[in-house]
């Protein structure tokens, strides 16, 4: 039985490497007569795949997250003459876009035992914030809320703060984790606790 013939794929990746920006992938296979089918891979997920044509095979995609990604080509061979193989791994870094988070209060003070509600708007440069928020006091968490999407790359939440807050003056803390699309933000406000009423 004849042993396949051995062939060699190498990868290369160019375009901007931002979060939905397009990156393209394109695999090189040797001898330049070899046929089949590329697989693109990001870590052990096909990302897609694409025919060779003329020793090479190119994919484009919008849709990597931000982070480190680890690209390989797998060449799977039209016929049981070729050998398979797999280029190197090419690793690259997606950006993720900035964020602003802003927080308002319903008031700057109130008595003790008073409710306050923290209004929260998180604003991204590239697609739709989502995800929680979180209101901190002191760095302690005293409160978390879902965004809800408003328009375009803008999403808010309203928080009840519960009045529990010492008497005082406060420096509330709203908290946008990120995501895969954004870089995690906070915004602040003030919030003064006055004697109960009576």
């Amino acid at each position: 039985m004849p042993v396949p013939v051995a062939t060699t794929t190498t990868l290369a990746v160019s375009g901007a490497r931002r979060v939905g920006a397009p990156v393209t992938l394109t695999a090189t296979v040797h001898p330049a007569g070899s046929s089949g089918t590329v697989h693109f891979r990001d870590g052990t997920a096909e990302i897609g795949s694409v025919a060779v044509l003329a020793g090479s095979a190119r994919f484009t995609t919008s849709a990597l997250g931000g982070g480190v990604h680890s690209l390989t080509a797998q060449l799977t061979p039209g016929s049981a003459g070729s050998a398979p193989s797999t280029s190197g791994p090419v690793l690259i870094k997606v950006l993720r876009w900035t964020s602003k988070t802003l927080l308002t209060l319903s008031s700057r003070s109130g008595p003790a035992g008073a409710a306050v509600t923290a209004s929260v708007e998180v604003r991204g440069g590239f697609g739709t914030p989502s995800g929680a928020v979180e209101i901190l006091d002191h760095g302690k968490v005293i409160a978390t809320g879902m965004l809800v999407v408003v328009a375009g790359r803008r999403s808010t939440v309203a928080i009840t703060l519960a009045g529990t807050l010492a008497a005082g003056r406060h420096t509330l803390t709203a908290v946008f984790a990120g995501n895969d699309v954004l870089y995690p933000s906070r915004g602040s406000a003030s919030y003064r606790v006055g004697p109960p009423r009576t």
